[in-house]
C-alpha cells in the first residue's frame, strides 16, 4: 500500500475520531424513543440525523424520565432528548428549537363515545392520566379538577384502565396510543377503540441541555440540531420519516 493512501487512511480516521459526541440520556416513550425500536426511535433517529449533517454523534442512554431530568441538571449527562417547555423546567435547563410537535387526543371505547368542546365540557367523565407526563395547558384543567382524575404509572395501564370499564376516557398522544394498541393488544381491542377529532393539546417537544455544560460546546449543539431539523424539512426527509413513523417502520416485530 502506497504511503499517499495510507496517508489518507490516516487522515480520514482522525478526522472521524475528532468529531464531537453529544451524550444525552432519555426515557422511554415508544414509538418516540426506547432501545428496544429499531433506531431506539423515531426522535432518536431524527436527532442523530439532524447532527449528522454537522457531522456530529449521538450518544443516546436511557434512565427513567424523572432521573433523566435530573442528570441533566446536574450536568452528568449534557442532553435529554424529547421534553415540553415548562415555565418551571427553565430555570435548570436550557431549550432548543422545537425538533417536533406532538397531538394528544381523548380516546375512548367506540361504544361510550365523549363529547366535548370546552374542557369543562370533560367533567362529567372519568378520567385518568400518566404519572410525570405534561399535557401543556391541560395541566391546569388536571390540577383544578383532581376529582375527576386519576393518576397512573403508565400509558399501559391507561389502556387496561379503558378495556376493564373503570375509565370513560383519557388524553395521549396519538402515535404514543396506538403504538400501544398495535403491539400491546389483540386486533380485536384495537377495533373497539376511537380517539375524538378534536385535538385535546398539540405540544411543541425539545432538547433539553445542561447548564453545567461547556457553554460553547451547546451553543454548536443547538445550532446543529436547528440546521439539521431546518434541512430535513426543507428537503422534504422529515415528511418521510413521519410516513415510516405511521407506518409502524421503528416497531421490531417477533
Amino acid at each position: 500500500m502506497s504511503r499517499y493512501i495510507l496517508f489518507i487512511i490516516s487522515l480520514f480516521t482522525s478526522v472521524t475520531s475528532n468529531a464531537e459526541t453529544l451524550h444525552q440520556v432519555s426515557g422511554e416513550s415508544p414509538p418516540y424513543i426506547s432501545k428496544n425500536l429499531k433506531h431506539q426511535g423515531f426522535i432518536v433517529d431524527l436527532v442523530t440525523k439532524a447532527l449528522a449533517k454537522s457531522d456530529i454523534k449521538l450518544d443516546n442512554n436511557f434512565a427513567p424520565w424523572t432521573r433523566a431530568s435530573d442528570l441533566v441538571k446536574k450536568g452528568e449527562y449534557e442532553a435529554s432528548l424529547m421534553w415540553v417547555k415548562k415555565k418551571d423546567r427553565e430555570k435548570s435547563v436550557i431549550y432548543s428549537v422545537p425538533i417536533f410537535s406532538t397531538t394528544n387526543m381523548f380516546f375512548y371505547k367506540k361504544s361510550k363515545p365523549i363529547e366535548w368542546i370546552e374542557y369543562e365540557d370533560l367533567k362529567k367523565y372519568r378520567m385518568a392520566y400518566t404519572q410525570g407526563y405534561s399535557y401543556g395547558e391541560f395541566d391546569s384543567f388536571i390540577d383544578q379538577n383532581k376529582a375527576n382524575f386519576q393518576e397512573v404509572r403508565d400509558e399501559l395501564q391507561l389502556f387496561k384502565m379503558l378495556k376493564a370499564g373503570r375509565l370513560d376516557a383519557f388524553p395521549m398522544d396519538l402515535e404514543i396510543g396506538y403504538y400501544y394498541l398495535r403491539n400491546k393488544f389483540p386486533k380485536e381491542y384495537l377495533e373497539q377503540i376511537s380517539h375524538h377529532q378534536k385535538s385535546a393539546m398539540r405540544e411543541s417537544l425539545h432538547v433539553i441541555f445542561s447548564k453545567n455544560m461547556d457553554k460553547e460546546k451547546r451553543k454548536r449543539m443547538m445550532r446543529a440540531i436547528r440546521k439539521g431539523i431546518t434541512e430535513m424539512k426543507n428537503s422534504g426527509e422529515l415528511s418521510k420519516m413521519l410516513l415510516k413513523l405511521r407506518d409502524g417502520y421503528y416497531e421490531l416485530k417477533d
